[in-house]
């Protein structure tokens, strides 16, 4: 009986594992199905994907290249909503470079990069978090969903002769 009784818990908790990691791996690539590439942008690697839950914010380091232009969007779950908040952070001082609330929530930001820097995309789902039992920093599984950060770039165009 013992050991019927071990073997229903070691089942139960290799499901949970199993649920959780097929949720986290159901993100990767999310931003490159469901994100759209604008021409003449070419996908830049540094492109993520990652779940997110109402509430949630997160970070990504990105390098932006001198003599780049880059277009930067994002693509969510419908069950996080139509927008994210975000802005576009120096990593050394921190100073905020771009914010989309100032924006009217675009959920797109081109800009040129005339010398390489390390810049911060601080990405925010809007809502409420989830209230979270005293003592534990998790979210239910079934509240978190995909969201993806899609990078894209083309060489600045030279202007004139």
């Amino acid at each position: 009986m013992k050991l019927l009784i071990k073997s229903g818990i070691a089942l139960l908790l290799l499901g949970s594992l199993a649920t959780q990691t097929a949720n986290s791996q159901h993100c990767i690539g999310f931003h490159e199905k469901r994100c759209a590439l604008e021409e003449p942008f070419e996908y830049d690697a540094q492109s993520k994907s990652a779940l997110f839950s109402p509430g949630h914010s997160s970070e990504l380091s990105m390098v932006a290249y001198r003599g780049k232009d880059y277009r930067i969007s994002f693509c969510l779950d419908k069950n996080l909503g139509e927008q994210v908040e975000f802005q576009v952070l120096d990593s050394k001082s921190r100073e905020v470079l771009y914010d989309n609330r100032d924006d009217d929530m675009s959920q797109e930001f081109k800009f040129t990069a005339n010398s390489t820097q390390r810049i911060i995309l601080k990405v925010t789902v809007p809502g409420e978090k989830e209230e979270q039992t005293k003592g534990s920093r998790k979210v239910s599984l079934s509240k978190m969903w995909c969201l993806g950060v899609l990078v894209e770039r083309m060489n600045t165009p030279k202007l004139g002769f």
